[in-house]
């Protein structure tokens, strides 16, 4: 859904690119500083940091927007950047929703949370491997996961995520409910969208 933003908001990262691009030219970098920073959002959230866990989750995923701007001001666009990027976009979302669990997030539900986001990032990638379009198809694409996350995160930070709201489940853990929701919707609306080309493709052949 944001993906239909993205130009939007490109300004938010070109204009730091920019000036950024002045003294470093490798966006691969930038994408292994946020792949770093994300670890520290783990340790943060270990020790009960909060707010430091929520600004290293901010600063992290702003890299991961970052370095696609260097990349394409710096002229360095490459195949290998490319496939650091998505590499490290799994481990980063992998790492911020361990940092939930340990903050009160239900483990089993982070479980959940990570095997669902993961088949999203799965399906477009084998879906692009056919030559199927999957950028924009689904309703929870990782734009939007990483803001409910960060959702989530201010929750604790406010020190309410852990409030019983409902049927004993906590306001974080509703909220990683309906995160899951949207995230199987979108697994089974990148499946129907993957389905419907090949079909279609099928019967042309």
């Amino acid at each position: 859904m944001l993906t239909r933003f993205r130009k939007s908001f490109r300004f938010a990262t070109e204009v730091p690119a920019k000036v950024v691009s002045k003294v470093l030219k490798n966006p691969n970098i930038i994408t292994a500083t946020g792949l770093l920073l994300s670890f520290g959002v783990i340790i943060a959230a270990y020790y009960r940091h909060t707010v430091l866990a929520l600004i290293l989750l901010l600063v992290s995923s702003y890299m991961d927007a970052l370095d696609g701007s260097l990349a394409r001001i710096t002229g360095r666009v490459t195949k290998f950047g490319a496939v650091l990027d998505s590499f490290s976009d799994r481990v980063e979302e992998f790492n911020y929703i361990i940092a939930l669990s340990l903050l009160g997030l239900n483990t089993y539900l982070a479980m959940v949370m990570i095997v669902l986001s993961f088949s999203i990032s799965y399906l477009r990638a084998h879906g692009e491997l056919r030559g199927i379009k999957m950028e924009g198809i689904g309703l929870f694409e990782r734009g939007e996961r990483i803001v409910m996350i960060a959702i989530i995160m201010t929750l604790f930070v406010l020190d309410i995520g852990n409030i019983i709201l409902l049927e004993g489940l906590s306001i974080a853990n509703v909220v990683g409910l309906i995160y899951s929701a949207l995230c199987l919707i979108t697994v089974l609306q990148r499946l129907i969208h993957i389905y419907t080309v090949t079909k279609t493709h099928e019967l042309k052949s």
